[in-house]
C-alpha cells in the first residue's frame, strides 16, 4: 500500500541518517495493516541464523514490534486477538498466558517500547516502539533485535528502548508532517 511505501522510505532514510548505526543488532522497520506485520527494511548487522528479508511476515504476539503495536490498539481488540490466536511456546521463555501477555502489552504502552527476551529464539532480545499515523493509530514499528549476551541487562534495554522510541516518534512525526497529496 502507499502508506507502507511511504513508511519504508521515511523510516529507511531516517535510520541511515540517525542512530541505527550505533544500535547493537539488527534494526528493522515493520509495517502493520489489518493485524498483519511485514518486514519492510532491515540492517542485518546481527546474524540470527538466517537473513531477514523485506516482505517476511512477523508474529503479532511474540515479537516486540507486535506488542508495541498492540499497545496502541483498544484493549478489547487486543483481548480478542490474544484469545483467538494460537498461543505457541517457541521456547521455555515464551509467554503464552493471556493475562501475562496483556501485562506485557500494558507495560509496553507505559514504557513507550516493548521488550521480548528469548521468547522466539533463546539467544535473542528484541526491543520495539510503535509508529503512529496522524490519527495516532499504529501503522508500524521500529524494532532492534540483538544477542541476548549483549542485551540482557535492564539498564541497557531501557537505554536502547528509549533510543528506539525516539526513532519511531521521529518517523511518526515526519509522516504526519509530510503527508502525500
Amino acid at each position: 500500500t502507499a502508506s507502507a511505501i511511504r513508511l519504508s522510505l521515511v523510516g529507511s532514510e531516517m535510520c541511515t541518517r540517525d542512530s541505527c548505526g550505533s544500535m547493537e543488532g539488527n534494526v528493522n522497520l515493520i509495517g502493520y495493516d489489518q493485524h498483519e506485520l511485514t518486514l519492510l527494511f532491515c540492517t542485518n548487522s546481527y546474524q540470527l541464523g538466517e537473513f531477514d528479508v523485506p516482505g517476511k511476515s512477523q508474529n503479532l504476539l511474540y515479537t516486540a514490534a507486535g506488542r508495541a503495536i498492540l499497545s496502541h490498539l483498544p484493549a478489547m481488540d487486543v483481548v480478542s486477538l490474544i484469545f483467538s490466536a494460537e498461543r505457541i511456546p517457541f521456547t521455555t521463555k515464551t509467554i503464552i498466558e493471556p493475562k501475562t501477555l496483556m501485562g506485557e502489552i500494558e507495560q509496553a504502552f507505559k514504557n513507550g517500547f516493548a521488550v521480548v527476551s528469548r521468547e522466539q529464539n533463546g539467544d535473542t532480545v528484541s526491543i520495539a516502539s510503535g509508529i503512529l499515523n496522524d490519527q495516532n493509530e499504529p501503522i508500524g514499528a521500529v524494532e532492534l533485535t540483538g544477542a541476548w549476551e549483549k542485551l540482557r541487562w535492564a539498564k541497557k534495554r531501557k537505554r536502547l528502548g528509549n533510543a528506539v522510541q525516539t526513532l519511531s516518534t521521529s518517523i511518526s512525526t515526519n509522516l504526519k508532517n509530510h503527508s502525500l497529496p
